[in-house]
C-alpha cells in the first residue's frame, strides 16, 4: 500500500507545446527499509494519473545502466540524458530517520495532455519497482481546494502547478 508523499509538488510547464513539456515533481515519502532500498539494482517506476485513472505518464527506469549511489548507499541518482518517456533525472535520498526518503524527478521533451478536467493530478514514485509488493512507494495526491494540496493551471494554461 502506498504511502502519502509530504512536502508534495508536481510543476509541468509548456503545456501549450506538445512534446515540449517539462516535469519536475519532488517529496518525501517513509517506506518500508525491507527488503534494502537500493534503486540501482531495481529501478523505479514513475506515474502521473489524471482524475479519472487515464495515465499521462507510466515510466520505468531499469535498474544498471544510468544509475549511481554514494559510497555509504544513502543517496542515488539516475541520469539519462536519451530519456525515458522524458525523464531525464531521478534523485533519492535517505535521510536520517530510518525509511524516510527524499525525491526529485526531472523530465523534459514529455508530452503528458494534461488538461483542466482531468484535475486532480496524481503522482507515483515506486522505489520497488515495477509493481511495488512490499509497499516501497509513495502517492503525491492534490484533491484540494486550496488552501489543501491542489492544482492549479496558470492565466495562459501554460504551466501547472501542485502543491
Amino acid at each position: 500500500m502506498p504511502v502519502f508523499a509530504t512536502r508534495a509538488g508536481i510543476r509541468i510547464r509548456n503545456l501549450n507545446l506538445p512534446g515540449w513539456n517539462v516535469l519536475r515533481m519532488k517529496g518525501k515519502m517513509a517506506v518500508p527499509t525491507t527488503p534494502p532500498i537500493d534503486p540501482p539494482a531495481k529501478g523505479v517506476r514513475v506515474l502521473l494519473t489524471d482524475a479519472q485513472g487515464g495515465t499521462m505518464l507510466d515510466a520505468i527506469l531499469p535498474s544498471g545502466a544510468g544509475w549511481k549511489s554514494n559510497r555509504a548507499g544513502t543517496a542515488w541518482r539516475y541520469h539519462n540524458s536519451g530519456e525515458a518517456h522524458g525523464i531525464i533525472l531521478v534523485r533519492i535520498r535517505r535521510l536520517s530517520t530510518p525509511g524516510l526518503l527524499s525525491f526529485q524527478v526531472s523530465g523534459k521533451h514529455g508530452a503528458y495532455g494534461v488538461s483542466p478536467a482531468a484535475m486532480p493530478l496524481k503522482g507515483t514514485l515506486v522505489i520497488d519497482s515495477p509493481v511495488a509488493q512490499t509497499g516501497q512507494c509513495g502517492e503525491l495526491v492534490f484533491a484540494g481546494p486550496a488552501p489543501t494540496p491542489h492544482c492549479a493551471f496558470n492565466t495562459k494554461h501554460s504551466t501547472l502547478r501542485c502543491k
